[in-house]
């Protein structure tokens, strides 16, 4: 029962003590990483049952995909992912932006920016 009412007490005082504030900030830099694919290689894996027969399965290789990632620097919050333009029409995806160039045009220095951040008093 002490340790119940302990969490309840421990709950109030941090929702009590904890808030939020919104920091405004501009754009200042750009990043952008084109998408690539990986080849992850088969694996072996032997075990040897009770009599010493041992016996192997082989997984295959095959090629994972890793997605294009861009991502904008703020003066408030550092390094944001982005995944669409600043008005929703356009949606990053593997084929588009290609540069961090092309990335720059949707978020030209000085956007304004912001971004919720939480802590405790």
């Amino acid at each position: 029962m002490a340790f119940l009412f302990g969490g309840v007490i421990g709950i109030d005082y941090y929702f009590r003590t904890m808030d939020r504030e919104v920091w405004s900030g501009t754009v200042i830099g750009w990043e952008h990483q084109e998408d690539w694919d990986e080849w992850i290689p088969g694996k072996e894996e032997c075990s040897t049952d009770s009599n010493g027969r041992k016996n192997c399965t082989k997984e295959r290789g095959h090629w994972e995909h890793h997605e294009a990632k861009n991502k904008i620097r703020t003066s408030d919050d550092g390094w944001i992912p982005v995944s669409e333009s600043l008005d929703g029409k356009i949606r990053f995806n593997d084929q588009y932006p290609n540069t961090t160039t092309e990335l720059s045009k949707h978020f030209p220095l000085g956007t304004p920016s912001a971004s919720k951040h939480t802590y405790t008093n």
